[in-house]
């Protein structure tokens, strides 16, 4: 299942670069017959998918996850010396 989300996540990237990269080199703002405006809201969709399976796939051996528990210890470790620092000078 999230291997599948995950391509599709992929592809909707892509489509949604491509159709930035369109959309600034054509500006003119697209009426809602346009085929670009159901486009626009398609990618938005897969933004707000991609936002969703960041936060349900919380699988451990993933590279950002284990760089902000890395984040958290340090900053646990950091408290608890500057705790017992405090500690020490009372």
């Amino acid at each position: 299942m999230w291997g599948l989300l995950r391509i599709i996540l992929l592809i909707g990237n892509a489509v949604f670069l491509a159709w930035l990269a369109y959309r600034i080199a054509t500006i003119p703002a697209p009426s809602t017959r346009d085929p670009q405006f159901w486009l626009g809201w398609g990618i938005v969709i897969c933004l707000a998918l991609n936002f969703v399976y960041l936060l349900l796939n919380k699988d451990p051996n993933w590279r950002v996850f284990r760089l902000i528990d890395l984040w958290f210890d340090a900053k646990e470790s950091e408290l608890r010396q500057r705790a017992n620092q405090s500690r020490k000078d009372e």
